[in-house]
């Protein structure tokens, strides 16, 4: 005989499938989504980064990208958002499957290197946006955080690094995060943004990583957040 929390996981997820394809609009372009025009979140929750990139040429670069987003949200006073660590205290406490583990599981698409960054927009709408197993936790940490009705993501999707071949080459990296503000009810993407750095003909590893976070964390990042003021 099936359990009563077997049956009512089941009744959930049809739910969640009835009002996700009732609601769902698939991500088109960078920026403030269309259908998400004048709408500004009265909670987000801040995910930690998560790097699914093939390479992870550079371990510190997430840690710099949580560093660049608590430190960016701390001073907006019109935008309210719960730390990283405090929505990972109870994705832990709620045993919520949004862990850097099973983001990446969410995420581990047959192909993650990307011609273009626009392809991961696309994949993310026709593959993880469907995933009833995703609005389910996204749901889940909805109910749990008071209510936040955005969940903020970064995710690194390349992080190359081509060591020097001779002598009289030097070393370059190559690194693109993105951040994606979700509708934890939907899965549908308000906004998105993504960043790109690259340093070539630098030797020094202090400088070059100086000028790959000039490019990576720049204040026009938060062009078309929500509620974001300047």
């Amino acid at each position: 005989m099936l359990s009563q929390s077997y049956l009512f996981r089941m009744l959930w997820l049809a739910l969640l499938s009835m009002l996700s394809s009732c609601s769902t609009t698939l991500p088109s372009h960078w920026g403030l989504q269309d259908d998400y025009l004048g709408h500004v979140p009265a909670l987000v929750s801040l995910l930690p980064c998560v790097d699914i990139s093939t390479d992870k040429a550079e371990q510190k670069l997430c840690s710099q990208i949580d560093s660049f987003t608590e430190n960016s949200f701390s001073k907006q006073a019109n935008l309210r958002a719960l730390s990283r660590r405090l929505v990972t205290k109870i994705t832990n406490d709620h045993q919520i499957a949004l862990s850097p583990e099973s983001i990446s599981t969410h995420f581990s698409w047959p192909k993650r290197e990307f011609r273009s960054s626009v392809q991961f927009l696309k994949r993310y709408g026709f593959r993880t946006q469907k995933d009833q197993a995703w609005l389910e936790a996204l749901n889940r940490l909805r109910v749990k955080s008071r209510f936040s009705d955005a969940v903020f993501l970064p995710l690194v999707i390349r992080n190359r690094k081509a060591a020097a071949k001779t002598k009289s080459t030097l070393p370059a990296q190559n690194a693109v995060w993105v951040a994606l503000l979700i509708d934890p009810l939907s899965g549908n993407v308000l906004w998105a943004k993504e960043a790109t750095g690259i340093t070539r003909g630098q030797a020094d590893k202090n400088i070059r990583n100086k000028a790959l976070a000039a490019q990576l964390f720049r204040a026009g990042f938060w062009q078309e957040f929500p509620g974001w003021a300047f």
